[in-house]
């Protein structure tokens, strides 16, 4: 395949691939892009590179602080917690680390089991507190 650029605007591209000119109109809204051409459209989103999990997630969640393999699970949802009470207990790189509930409240979610591999920021439980 040989592709060149035959010329770039901010709302327009030109190309010439194996041998076919293609021009390709580009119209922005906000964080989407759309591009449109004689062989077809295109629309495109903007997401985030490197998006908060923490802004993602529930409000009370729980998440992985690195990736690993959860070991055990040590409470149920629905289960009155106190802070500091182990929740589950992730293995990563031949270590144990246990994930613990930071406040007193019930164990509204568990979203992780035994046996799964979870990564980096994933939502393993919901904890509901009366703060909220």
């Amino acid at each position: 395949m040989q592709a060149f650029v035959l010329a770039v605007g901010p709302d327009q591209v030109d190309l010439e691939i194996d041998g076919t000119r293609r021009v390709y109109r580009v119209h922005r809204v906000g964080t989407d892009t759309y591009v449109d051409a004689s062989d077809g459209s295109t629309a495109l989103s903007e997401t985030p590179r490197f998006g908060g999990p923490a802004k993602l997630a529930p409000a009370g969640s729980l998440l992985a602080p690195m990736p690993g393999l959860v070991l055990r699970v040590l409470a149920e949802p629905g289960a009155v917690v106190t802070a500091g009470q182990p929740i589950l207990v992730l293995e990563a790189m031949k270590m144990e680390q246990t994930v613990s509930a930071p406040a007193d409240g019930v164990l509204a979610e568990l979203r992780a089991k035994a046996g799964e591999q979870v990564s980096t920021g994933q939502v393993l439980a919901v904890l509901e507190t009366d703060k909220e």
